[in-house]
Parts: structure tokens; C-alpha cells; sequence
């Protein structure tokens, strides 16, 4: 599967877990850094979303393509989160 890559930047780190699709930098523990791979992916699972395909479902893929577990639970706060953000812009 293609997946369409997208242009990632850092964000400030604020909580005890970084957001999936991220890393903490090694230089810099309030910073995250991009995981672009994860962050593209994820952007295919809001489009599998907005086709009907479930939460369990496009959870397990993610899981599966990127090798980092996310429970449905995570994925509905993960893309709740991006939504939030947008809103703000």
C-alpha cells in the first residue's frame, strides 16, 4: 500500500506520554520529534475512518504496519487531539 508522505515538525512535549507518532528528543526532553512513517500512517487511518472501516480494525492496522501498539481507545484520542489542534489554527 502507498501511502501519502506529509511534512512533520516538532511539537513541545506536555504530559507524561509522548503522542503516538512521536519520539522525545534525546537533546531536548520537552521537545518531540517527529516519526514520520507513524504520523503519514496515521493520516491513512483518519481517510479509512471517513470510509467507515472501524476503530478496532484501523487500530490493529496501524499497529501492524508500524510496529508500535495503539488500542482503538488511543486512536479515538490520538485523532481527537489532531482535531483539536486544527480547530485552534
Amino acid at each position: 500500500m502507498q501511502i501519502k508522505e506529509y511534512q512533520w515538525h516538532p511539537v513541545f512535549f506536555k504530559g507524561k506520554t509522548p503522542l503516538w507518532g512521536y519520539e522525545v528528543d534525546e537533546e531536548d526532553p520537552q521537545l518531540l520529534q517527529p516519526i514520520p512513517e507513524h504520523l503519514d500512517a496515521l493520516e491513512q487511518a483518519k481517510d479509512f475512518r471517513e470510509q467507515g472501516r472501524s476503530l478496532r480494525e484501523i487500530a490493529r492496522w496501524l499497529s501492524n504496519y508500524t510496529g508500535v501498539s495503539l488500542s482503538h481507545t488511543g486512536l479515538v484520542k490520538r485523532i481527537e487531539r489532531d482535531n483539536e489542534q486544527f480547530e485552534k489554527v
